[in-house]
Parts: C-alpha cells; sequence; structure tokens
C-alpha cells in the first residue's frame, strides 16, 4: 500500500499531510508567517503519531520545490532532504504552481483552461497556464514565469478558472477576473502526488537531487520571508 507524506511550506502557510491509497489519513495546517522552521517537523512528527505510522513505512516523500517565498522554499527542501535520507526515501518534487492548478481543478472540474498567478512580492507574479483535461490530466502550457502583472497575458471564455493569491494583486484585481485567491497546502500535493502514480508519470528523485526552484535572481528580500 503506497503510502505518502505531503509537505508544503511556499509561502505564508505551512502544512503537511500523510496520504494512502483510500485517501487522506491526516491533514495539518498553520497560517502563521516566518513560523516553518520552528512549526514544521513538530507537525510532521504529530502526524505520523497520529496516525501510528513511522518515516521508513512510507513509499515516498512529495513536497513542492517552488515558486514561493525564498526562505519557506528553502526551509521545506531541507526538511524534506533531512527526513529522506533519515529514512532512505524517494522524493517527488512538484512545483508550487501545478499544485495550485491541482487544486482549481478539483473545485472547478468544469474549467478547461487554468492561469495560476502568486504574489512574487516585489511588484511581480509567478505565473503559469495550463490546459485540464479529465482523460489525459492537467498539462502546463507555459513556462513557470516571474512576470509584471501588467505583463500577464489573459485568457478568456467561460471554461478560464483563475487562482492563486496573486489575483488579489491591485493590477489584477481591477480585471475584474473571477478568481479563487488560494494558498497551495499538503492535500494538494499529496492527491496531485497520487495521481501521478496512478499514471505512471511521478519522477522519483533521491534527496540529494531535490532543487529548490525560486525563478527570481534577486532572492534577498529585505522584508522578512513569509517562511521564516
Amino acid at each position: 500500500m503506497t503510502r505518502l507524506l505531503a509537505l508544503d511550506t511556499t509561502t505564508e502557510a505551512c502544512s503537511v499531510a500523510l496520504w494512502e491509497a483510500d485517501g487522506l489519513v491526516v491533514y495539518d495546517h498553520t497560517l502563521e508567517p516566518r513560523s516553518h522552521t520552528r512549526r514544521l517537523l513538530p507537525m510532521v512528527e504529530s502526524l505520523l503519531a497520529q496516525a501510528g505510522w513511522s518515516l521508513t513505512q512510507l513509499a515516498g516523500i512529495a513536497c513542492t520545490r517552488g515558486p514561493g517565498s525564498f526562505t519557506g522554499v528553502r526551509v521545506g527542501v531541507s526538511a524534506v532532504q533531512g527526513l529522506a535520507y533519515a529514512a532512505e526515501l524517494p522524493v517527488l518534487s512538484l512545483s508550487t504552481l501545478d499544485v495550485l492548478a491541482w487544486q482549481g481543478v478539483q473545485t472547478q472540474p468544469e474549467c478547461r483552461h487554468w492561469q495560476v498567478a502568486m504574489d512574487a512580492r516585489m511588484g511581480e507574479i509567478y505565473c503559469a497556464d495550463y490546459d485540464w483535461d479529465p482523460a489525459t490530466g492537467l498539462h502546463r502550457t507555459t513556462p513557470e514565469q516571474l512576470l509584471k502583472p501588467d505583463r500577464l497575458t489573459l485568457l478568456a471564455g467561460p471554461d478560464v478558472g483563475r487562482i492563486g493569491a496573486g489575483w488579489a494583486l491591485p493590477e489584477l484585481a481591477a480585471t475584474g477576473a473571477s478568481v479563487d485567491a488560494a494558498l497551495p497546502h499538503a492535500r494538494s500535493v499529496a492527491a496531485w502526488a497520487h495521481e501521478l502514480l496512478g499514471r505512471d508519470l511521478a519522477d522519483w528523485q533521491p534527496p540529494h537531487q531535490l532543487q529548490p526552484v525560486y525563478l527570481r535572481d534577486q532572492v534577498a528580500d529585505r522584508r522578512p520571508a513569509a517562511g521564516g
């Protein structure tokens, strides 16, 4: 039976989930900016205890690799590497933008095209576009990008969905587009990982190959990072 630990720390939210073949087992999250370093590992330990599992009973660990908060991404990647090394587990790293698109599909499956926008600070967004088909799954149709909001090309049509906190920025909010300003969470990391496993599309890696994705060369923001 496939048992997964899933983590997301790429925004101001921090979340952990345990998943097995029948679905979600336990889940926890906190919305406490700059607390990820302190909260993440105790959350993992607590959920494993609730489920009666040990790390060595897992098939692997799934996590978001970014883009997102520089400190949050770094904390998550480092924690996953440490846990995976300790239990000799493989790692499945997922784009934060892909996970948000997956969340959107779960709430509005009638939307066949998706635009994801995350607040990247400094007046910019992380973004990507997607196509969704129930038969073939979710497919990214643009690269992951770092853009000024006014450079984003809006898709039109009744079957377009939009998700992510970036849509709350004034430049995008002014478009009047209907959006879900959701944050990514570990439940979707686990569900998306399970979907990829079912389609034999999961790209498992040894922990030393796990790499964060920032998209921005200038990652040192003078303001406190959301995930610190």
